[in-house]
């Protein structure tokens, strides 16, 4: 079985991803052979999947990131392997990449088409964004005025990693109002620093 995760918005795609791996380590408890790829920066690894089952679970599963970005040999090993992933019933193979185009792209346009189940995470709009803020601060400890909010969307916009930062830092303490007004005073400070200095003339008394 294919699964294929991709788009803009990798911090949804991320949760995505790491819940499918963790619902199948439920399923197929601690035997269950897990391996994880990065296509781009250790392209040896894909050449490896589907054959490190053991006899103890014949089940595997292989998290197989950044294709699009590996090189043409080892695409050209993916693409002819997809028809036998696709109908193995003891591998799944997950594929995951950000921000490309399957219409483009020839490989991850199969993917697409292989795939039993493939989701594109675009970027949220605005109001999305307000909606995922208003659900992540009901979840934690958070408070915000809505003045606050605006703050936080007017700066990360849809930024989904940045905010989830910014939140985390929240509930340690800070403040959203008081770390723009530190920052504005750190830019304030800086920008007079750079200035050049005034010239002072003394006119000299004879």
């Amino acid at each position: 079985m294919i699964y294929f995760l991709h788009g803009a918005d990798t911090y949804r795609s991320r949760r995505k991803l790491n819940e499918i791996v963790s619902e199948f380590r439920k399923r197929g408890g601690e035997s269950l052979a897990v391996t994880r790829i990065d296509a781009e920066d250790h392209p040896e690894g894909v050449f490896l999947a589907g054959r490190t089952a053991s006899l103890f679970s014949p089940k595997e599963l292989v998290v197989i990131e950044n294709v699009s970005r590996s090189e043409d040999a080892l695409k050209k090993h993916i693409a002819g392997q997809l028809a036998n992933w696709k109908k193995d019933k003891n591998l799944t193979v997950i594929f995951w990449e950000g921000d490309v185009s399957t219409e483009k792209d020839s490989l991850t346009g199969l993917l697409k088409k292989n795939a039993a189940k493939a989701q594109e995470f675009k970027l949220l709009s605005p109001a999305k964004v307000e909606m995922w803020l208003a659900v992540t601060l009901k979840k934690g400890s958070a408070i915000l005025a809505s003045e606050e909010r605006k703050l936080l969307l007017g700066k990360h916009g849809a930024d989904l990693w940045a905010l989830t930062h910014e939140l985390e830092k929240i509930n340690a303490g800070w403040t959203v109002t008081g770390r723009e007004s530190g920052e504005e005073k750190i830019w304030n400070f800086t920008d007079a620093f750079l200035k050049p200095a005034a010239r002072v003339f003394i006119r000299s008394q004879d």
